[in-house]
């Protein structure tokens, strides 16, 4: 950019001079360019305030010979290009100085957003997290005791029925599940017919306690179920 500047005031600098020295070595006489300055008007004529019209008293600003036109011509020239040189330098900082702001501007916001994505992930998985235990919590909750010793005794197989597996419609499947615990405690274990028809017989009896609901409360209901559920598990850790 600068140089071809330097190439343009050059020329133009050519130009000027070029000019000036035609304006010098022109003839006085000659008619082309008008009356020549030994024409008979009289150029020495006393100056009206500061804008006469002699030579000597011009007040006008304007160059008295060409060589100085050109002088000054030239200096306007550098003058105007030293001028654009630096509207140019301070509009160059200016885009400098918005391009860093949004850049900033814009990594800001990128690391705003991984942040807040961060955190919201980390809320979610907390809260994942809450709700796992929670869930894990209920499970556990509802998982099946092993049976105490005032409920159900190992070493004879007594069972304490809880009042909701009393009714006397259940008398028969009760008492068959009474013998087989039994005999499973005195031979410390029972065939596989036998674990079959036991773990038939509960399972049914869990299906069919809700029969006498209208003589129960839900409660009683609830805990008859759980406990058939326990002798079930209990049963099944023989062959696990």
């Amino acid at each position: 950019m600068m140089k071809i500047l330097m190439v343009r005031l050059i020329l133009c600098g050519a130009v000027a001079f070029t000019t000036a020295r035609v304006a010098i070595c022109q003839d006085g006489t000659d008619p082309r360019y008008g009356t020549g300055y030994d024409s008979g008007y009289d150029y020495s004529a006393a100056p009206v305030g500061n804008y006469g019209y002699g030579y000597g008293a011009y007040r006008g600003g304007h160059a008295s010979t060409a060589e100085e036109g050109m002088a000054r011509g030239m200096a306007d020239v550098i003058r105007s290009r030293a001028q654009a040189s630096v509207s140019y330098s301070q509009a160059a900082t200016e885009a400098e100085r918005a391009r860093r702001a949004y850049l900033e501007n814009r990594n800001f916001a990128i690391s705003s957003f991984v942040e807040n994505r961060a955190i919201r992930d980390e809320f979610r998985r907390k809260q994942s997290e809450a709700k796992k235990e929670k869930l894990a919590a209920y499970i556990k909750s509802r998982e099946y005791q092993p049976l105490t010793s005032s409920d159900f005794y190992e070493p004879t197989g007594k069972i304490s029925w809880p009042l909701g597996l009393m009714h006397p419609h259940d008398e028969k499947g009760r008492k068959e599940i009474e013998e087989l615990f039994a005999k499973r405690a005195k031979d410390g274990t029972l065939s596989a017919e036998e674990y079959i028809r036991l773990n038939k017989l509960l399972n049914m009896w869990v299906y069919h306690v809700e029969d006498h609901a209208s003589d129960f409360s839900a409660s009683e209901i609830t805990r008859s179920v759980r406990f058939l559920r326990r002798l079930e598990k209990m049963l099944k850790e023989d062959y696990q």
